[in-house]
């Protein structure tokens, strides 16, 4: 039987939900049911299962936090330092999960231990039961999108956005942005739509003036020149490789780049005509004399910003001034 296009991602967000259940309910029989039990639960009353299943809820929570807490932590990208965003968000994670755990704790063990904080035996014997699983739980969840719950705002477009985000921050390959661009905000420009520096593939220099190729084949007269591309945010995207051709290495292949050939990526490449991608690789690869733009550009892009890549362009600055 053929499942509906539309049930499909609830389905799977269902089968995530359940294996995750699955997980922490075998984290939680480790915690209670190891050789090395709570030693403050002596006073506890009720059935072991009740605790691991209320446990396992609890914990469930946490997950749900962490699983929001990225999407709303990458919903944009993330800005600044890809390192820096990523470390904020580890810490930010663990330090809720773990003061939200401590409060649950001291609450339950109050008669039997008045101060949690000041219990050695729980933050030496107990506490790198739970911080081990919290912290490999944060990272598949930045690193696996499958791990990730999100339960509200996780439309179909956002989660492969979000996908692609992160195998662009642990691999920095341009085609996983470029991906993640065309999820975030459309795939190219159309007729009557603002230019966007995210829909330019290439600046050229042909009979005194100067054309931008867009991704969707188009070739297009502006006013723009290589010293408008140098001044935006990621103008150091655009590459010189001949004396009159400048290349968004966003579209293309960094192997091929380095061998003097220019090839489209597997992402720019979706939505082109045949006769379109000849037009945009064509051109005679990678000038000797450039070839050292192009090593300087792979040397240092894993750093450079990479916001403002969906804000629409004038094409022709020289007529508003």
């Amino acid at each position: 039987m053929i499942i509906k296009s539309r049930y499909r991602p609830a389905i799977r967000r269902g089968i995530r939900i359940v294996l995750t259940a699955f997980v922490l309910s075998a984290v939680s029989m480790i915690v209670f049911f190891r050789d090395h039990v709570f030693l403050y639960t002596a006073g506890l009353s009720g059935d072991d299962i009740f605790i691991v299943v209320a446990y396992s809820l609890i914990l469930f929570g946490y997950a749900l936090f962490i699983s929001e807490l990225y999407g709303y932590w990458y919903r944009d990208g993330g800005k600044g330092n890809p390192h820096l965003w990523f470390s904020a968000y580890v810490l930010l994670a663990v330090l809720v999960v773990v003061s939200a755990n401590t409060l649950f704790i001291q609450v339950l063990v109050k008669n039997e231990v008045p101060n949690l904080l000041r219990y050695p035996p729980y933050w030496q014997r107990e506490f790198p039961f739970f911080l081990v699983p919290l912290l490999l739980y944060t990272l598949l969840v930045h690193r696996v999108a499958a791990c990730r719950i999100l339960l509200r705002g996780g439309s179909v477009r956002d989660l492969r956005a979000s996908a692609q985000w992160t195998l662009w921050l642990s691999s920095h390959e341009p085609s996983f942005l470029l991906a993640y661009l065309r999820s975030r905000h459309g795939s190219s420009a159309s007729q009557g739509r603002p230019i966007r520096p995210m829909d330019i593939v290439a600046m050229l220099y042909e009979q005194g003036s100067y054309f931008l190729l867009l991704s969707d084949g188009e070739k297009l007269l502006t006013g723009l020149t290589p010293k408008d591309l140098a001044g935006w945010s990621m103008g150091g995207w655009f590459v010189r490789v001949q004396r009159s051709r400048y290349l968004n290495m966003l579209y293309f292949e960094p192997e091929a780049a380095l061998s003097n050939e220019v090839r489209l990526n597997a992402t720019a490449k979706k939505g082109l005509s045949v006769q379109n991608r000849e037009r945009i690789e064509i051109g005679g690869g990678v000038n000797r004399r450039c070839q050292k733009h192009v090593h300087v550009f792979w040397e240092a892009y894993k750093d450079w910003p990479v916001e403002g890549w969906e804000e629409p362009v004038d094409c022709w600055p020289e007529q508003q001034k």
